[in-house]
């Protein structure tokens, strides 16, 4: 099988890639061969590839990602996006010349359903377009853009770190979770203290991909070279299509728990659990357990109350703060509110009408009754249905973290941001102060001045401005964070 270097690429344009947001994903798995090119960058093939799959009239989401390592073994996986088929393992990478043609070609092999499918096309720069062939000579065609390569933001790790990386896999039962373990290179006797990094299941990956940062990655960065083991993993969301449950969510954060304390590296009477935003309900179900439970617990960002009640006051500011005009803003905060009423109220019918009158207020239609709303936005509207009452949103809106935090009884550090939008850190720090002092003798919610929800030092706080933010995260809140754990978890 001839294998080669693709040619350098071309950027292109219609991109698809901007419509997908779930499925970014690192690293690879699955059969890798030997190649005979360079390093990884000088394979344009290698990297993440976006686009459309079709099965007859039928079309389908991908992503394939592609890995080349420096012994030249590929490997990688594609996902059919918005589908339990994931991280199917891609085989039998050949670039240039694939199929015995003129110009550069990628061709490779995945075992889906039913039996082998394999991929052949054409790359013209950064788009490859061509055909598959599957069992019983089921053929179609594909078409991908790659993604173009990232360049680190300043906080992120480049080149050897003075620490071991290692790929790892939780079993969450009936999926496997692929997650990264990052060890100190010199451990102490009896093991390193650990942390476990908790998102809410948001598909967004272990290091969770955001306005172009990767804020998990720079914590387990810093959280490491201060000498502790850190894990982060793909929630399910990321590894195939949604959740059934909550339960879900809770039994694969309990199971990263028990697997990152039963490693050799770690000392398995100080692990702590760090949750962000709304993986900080996770990471206080963790450390109220009576049994198995963390010995620590972080907060950053965390919600004081139900998402019903904080919603209202989170929707006004971020409108307002976006300069949206007073009248215009009242509507769009009533009838999102509406949305999410209907949710918490459970009925399918009055969900989708609310849903409908959301979107064409969004589109301009300031009406109040849209009799043709499922005729212009009918469409639109299921995907925004189902994704408004996923189980984990409508958790979020009906559950009062004061009923978790009040059977917490070890070290707990809360840290707010002064300019976090979502989460108001007025509100939110005397009602984390209550709950917490039912049980924990030892607590301290703290708020980090210039912080955004997302963990950086911002000037507005807004979504809007966290891409152009070269930071990553807020550097007195990770000197802070690292401060504390010192203090108790390497006592």
């Amino acid at each position: 099988m001839k294998t080669g270097k693709l040619s350098a690429p071309r950027l292109a344009t219609g991109s698809v890639m901007g419509a997908v947001v779930l499925g970014v994903m690192l690293g690879g798995m699955g059969a890798g061969v030997r190649a005979a090119v360079g390093a990884v960058g000088e394979v344009p093939a290698a990297g993440t590839w976006w686009g459309l799959m079709w099965f007859g009239e039928r079309e389908q989401r991908i992503s394939i990602k592609l890995t080349l390592d420096k012994a030249g073994v590929w490997g990688g996986y594609l996902d059919l996006l918005r589908t339990d088929d994931r991280r199917l393992p891609v085989e039998e990478v050949v670039s240039e010349g694939a199929g015995g043609r003129d110009g550069t070609g990628m061709k490779f092999l995945v075992q889906m359903r039913g039996g082998k499918y394999v991929f052949d096309g054409l790359v013209d720069g950064y788009v490859v377009e061509g055909n598959y062939e599957g069992p019983g000579g089921v053929t179609g065609r594909f078409r991908a853009e790659r993604e173009p390569p990232r360049t680190p933001r300043l906080q992120e790790p480049v080149g050897q770190v003075p620490y071991e990386v290692r790929e790892v896999m939780v079993d969450g039962g009936d999926v496997k979770l692929p997650g990264t373990l990052t060890v100190p290179a010199v451990l102490p006797k009896g093991g390193a203290p650990a942390v476990l990094l908790l998102a809410g299941p948001n598909g967004r990956g272990r290091d969770q991909d955001a306005g172009g940062h990767k804020p998990f990655l720079v914590l387990a960065d810093r959280l490491t070279r201060a000498g502790y083991v850190v894990l982060r993993y793909d929630d399910r969301t990321t590894v195939r299509q949604g959740l059934k449950s909550v339960k879900e969510a809770r039994g694969d954060a309990a199971a990263a728990l028990k697997f990152l304390r039963g490693r050799e590296e770690v000392r398995a009477d100080r692990v702590a659990v760090l949750g962000h935003s709304q993986g900080t309900s996770l990471a206080a179900e963790l450390a109220a357990m009576d049994k198995g439970g963390a010995e620590f617990l972080v907060m950053i960002c965390g919600a004081g109350t139900r998402g019903l009640d904080t919603k209202p006051r989170q929707l006004s500011r971020t409108v307002m703060a976006m300069g949206v005009p007073p009248q215009y803003a009242s509507q769009l905060v009533m009838r999102e509110m509406a949305v999410y009423q209907a949710v918490v109220d459970g009925g399918a019918e009055a969900l989708r009408s609310a849903v409908i009158a959301l979107i064409a207020l969004r589109s301009g239609d300031q009406r109040e009754e849209i009799v043709d709303g499922e005729e212009r936005f009918g469409r639109q509207a299921t995907i925004e249905q189902a994704q408004y009452s996923s189980p984990w949103n409508q958790y979020y809106l009906t559950t009062d973290p004061k009923a978790t935090l009040e059977k917490v009884a070890v070290p707990v550090l809360a840290l707010n941001g002064a300019r976090d939008v979502v989460n108001d850190s007025e509100e939110t720090t005397p009602l984390l102060e209550d709950a917490l002092r039912v049980r924990s003798r030892d607590h301290a919610v703290e708020v980090v001045p210039e912080m955004n929800h997302y963990m950086q030092t911002s000037r507005t706080g807004l979504i809007s401005e966290v891409m152009s933010i070269e930071e990553t995260v807020n550097e007195a809140m990770v000197k802070r964070l690292i401060e504390w754990l010192n203090g108790r978890a390497k006592m």
